[in-house]
Parts: structure tokens; sequence; C-alpha cells
């Protein structure tokens, strides 16, 4: 397995150049990357850029010696797939279009989805029905350049097994696959049920340390995930790919002791 970050854990203003020379230092050889909704510090991923400041984004991670591994907006949060309004569901799929054009620029062949929220307005079966609608479109398009849409488990109140994550994956046809998130599993289930039934439609791991005593978010190295049992079943299903970690700093803590921290912890996490 490959030892990544999400980008996240540094102010969305602080310049790639600093970032990737940051995290390269630390141990990282691997990052994802995150695409705004409006212009940062020159150059950088939103939703605005051309052709020419994608490409910039590659050239200062190549100069540092980091290689990008796909890429997740939080704009999918607001223009969810699972919405009734019709325009809101075609602006989350223009979102995830862009995020799919700028894997095929950099050579990257993942996007995280983010597929939507269940909600008081949205019923299961709407949501249900309306990202997979989506998705099945976007799926094609996504295959053609080489691209997987991968679907994450987060705390949208949808797809709250692995057994209908796998389903809904499966059904939705190709070019869709999972993002496997360790961390967001702990509060509810177990890591390697989801592991054994998601399998080879994992296609990204996130990591993050959770506390189920506390009901909150920690370091990794803190709260109760097993990482031995949650790395062994990932192994048995033959993944290989990027573990990213999706940590962000408290405390007096500075960014770059954070990123150093994080780097060390994921030694320890998967040489178990």
């Amino acid at each position: 397995m490959l030892k990544s970050i999400n980008i996240c854990t540094y102010d969305e203003t602080t310049p790639l150049d600093e970032v990737f020379a940051e995290i390269k230092a630390a141990g990282f050889d691997y990052a994802e990357l995150n695409m705004y909704s409006e212009r940062r510090t020159y150059p950088n991923i939103w939703n605005g850029a051309d052709d020419e400041e994608i490409l910039a984004v590659g050239e200062l991670a190549k100069k540092h010696g980091i290689t990008p591994v796909g890429i997740v907006s939080a704009e999918l949060w607001e223009k969810r797939l699972t919405e009734t309004d019709p325009a809101v569901r075609e602006a989350g799929m223009e979102v995830i279009r862009k995020m799919i054009h700028v894997c095929e620029v950099l050579g990257m062949d993942t996007v995280l989805v983010v597929p939507g929220v269940v909600s008081e307005t949205v019923s299961y079966k709407t949501a249900y029905e309306n990202a997979q609608s989506c998705l099945k479109v976007l799926g094609k398009e996504a295959a053609a350049k080489g691209v997987v849409l991968a679907v994450e488990n987060v705390w949208n109140k949808f797809l709250l097994s692995p057994l209908e994550m796998r389903r809904f994956i499966d059904e939705c046809g190709e070019g869709v696959g999972a993002y496997f998130d360790a961390g967001n599993i702990e509060r509810d289930g177990f890591q390697y049920h989801w592991v054994e039934v998601l399998a080879e439609k994992i296609r990204r791991v996130h990591v993050k340390g959770f506390d189920k005593n506390s009901g909150q978010f920690v370091y990794l190295l803190q709260g109760t995930i097993d990482w031995k049992t949650t790395l062994d079943s990932l192994r048995a299903v033959g993944y290989a790919g990027p573990v990213s970690t999706e940590m962000w700093t408290e405390g007096a803590m500075t960014t770059k002791e954070a990123v150093e921290m994080f780097s060390a912890d994921m030694d320890n996490i998967m040489s178990l």
C-alpha cells in the first residue's frame, strides 16, 4: 500500500509549492488533491481552472517528487446528487465532470464522490434513485477517460451498510467504485466487515482516528480503531493502492508538525 495524504490538512490559502515541499519532507510521496469552488493562491485546482493552471499544479507536484492520486471536492455536500431539484443534481454532476477532467489532465484515475444526503425533505428511496441515475451517466463518462468515481461512506444517513453500498455500486455499472473511509466506519460498524463486502470495488482508502467512547475524531494512533485488523483485511482482498490520511491540526501544533506526526503514525500503522 502507498502512504498518502489529503492536503486538506493545510489552509486553503497555503501555496501548493509550500504544501508539496512540506509533505515530501515529512515522508509522503503521494497526495490527494482538493478542488475548490473559487480560485486560491495560484496555481491551484478550482472549479474554474483551465488546463494551464491544472498542469501547473502537476508540475509543482513533480518538482517536489509528489504523485497526485485523486481528487475530492466539498462542493458535493451542497450540490447533491440526491436532491429532488434537477438543477441541483445537474450542478453536482458538473462538479464531478470537472474533477474527471482534472484527473484526465494530470493522469490520475480516481474521483471521490459524496453521493448526497438523506434528509427530512429527501427520502431514502428518492436519494437512492437520484444518486444512482446520475452516477450511471457519469460512470460511463469517467470510464471512457480511464477514471473511476469512488463513492465514499460518509455520515449522510445513506448507504448505511456494506451490503447496500456494494449493491448500489454494482447497479451503477462501469466507472463506479468505492472509497473506503476507515475512520467513518468506527462509530457504527467494523472496518473488516466493509472491506470483506466491498473487496475489489475499493479504489481508495481514507484513514483518520476515531474514539467510540467519546464519539470524537482523534489522531490516528488514538481512539479505538483496530488498525492491524483493518490493514490485514485490505491486504486479504488484494488492495495495494494509496492510503490517504485525512486529518486536521488542533491546539498549538503547527501544520508542519502535524504532518510530520501523521507521517510517523502512518508508518506505524502500515507496518502492522
